[in-house]
């Protein structure tokens, strides 16, 4: 089995961009500050710079806060390969997540969570995903 590594929140607090090349990490996941600055020029350039870099050293992006089509339409034309956020969920108690792991086979989405059909997260190419 093979451990991939995320680097959570990246651009805000403590995860430097020394981090990328010091830490074993595979996965960058863009903190949701930035995502919600999409529609300013400055904070898509953030995202395409981010991913860009990300990208040349040869890790994965996911897009964290994706809470409508439009920023999960977005971040997927930057490149990002992940998107995650309350566009596909919100949080839900332990035991409903359990009950959807269970009787989802595979990750459709055909269990409800809190009387709700759960969208689940995808990657970009609309296949489960796992972050």
């Amino acid at each position: 089995m093979r451990i991939r590594l995320a680097l959570d929140d990246f651009g805000t607090g403590y995860s430097s961009l020394s981090y990328l090349g010091r830490l074993p990490i595979d996965i960058v996941k863009i903190d949701r500050t930035f995502i919600a600055d999409l529609t300013s020029t400055s904070g898509r350039a953030i995202v395409e710079a981010v991913t860009t870099l990300v990208h040349v050293l040869g890790l994965q992006v996911v897009a964290e806060g994706v809470e409508t089509a439009r920023q999960r339409d977005d971040v997927a034309a930057i490149g990002c390969e992940f998107t995650q956020g309350f566009f596909y969920g919100r949080p839900a108690p332990a035991a409903a997540i359990t009950a959807l792991l269970r009787t989802t086979a595979p990750l459709t989405g055909a269990v409800t969570v809190n009387g709700q059909r759960p969208k689940l997260s995808r990657k970009v190419d609309g296949s489960p995903s796992a972050c």
